[in-house]
């Protein structure tokens, strides 16, 4: 059996061999998968394509490496305006085709970021995503828990 050290390196490593949309770079200490669940914390600034394509990025390699559940973390994010809503329904409708219907998606954003008319978590979840937008990690990870 393998240590949790070296399944760490290992995971590392195939995160960042997996082909990256768009070419945005993830790096290694943003993302990482502990049991079922893979975080992706996203800081500094950053356009919202590059966001969505991490995001994206994420949910693939979640996926293949058989994480059923996504957290991202994009509350210390700096470099563009909230998504407006055709935005919002473009990358919802990217994200459920990367993550079919293998990884639930828990975000945690600014308040100013989430959708409180949740248009995009039933948009999402008309597309076979599990995604849902929090204010707080702690209540993101208990959704992912239920």
């Amino acid at each position: 059996m393998m240590n949790r050290e070296a399944s760490q390196r290992l995971t590392r490593a195939a995160v960042m061999s997996h082909p990256v949309p768009h070419g945005v770079s993830i790096q290694p200490q943003s993302f990482g998968i502990d049991g079922e669940v893979a975080v992706l914390r996203i800081a500094g600034e950053h356009t919202l394509q590059q966001t969505v394509d991490a995001v994206t990025a994420a949910l693939l390699r979640a996926r293949e490496q058989g994480a059923g559940k996504l957290l991202v973390d994009i509350t210390a994010i700096s470099g563009f305006d909230p998504p407006t809503l055709a935005a919002r329904h473009e990358f919802v409708a990217e994200w459920a085709e990367a993550g079919r219907s293998h990884v639930r998606l828990a975000m945690v954003a600014r308040t100013e970021f989430l959708d409180p008319d949740r248009f995009c978590v039933i948009r999402a979840g008309n597309l076979g995503l599990a995604y849902n937008l929090f204010d707080n990690e702690a209540r993101a990870r208990a959704w992912l828990r239920g």
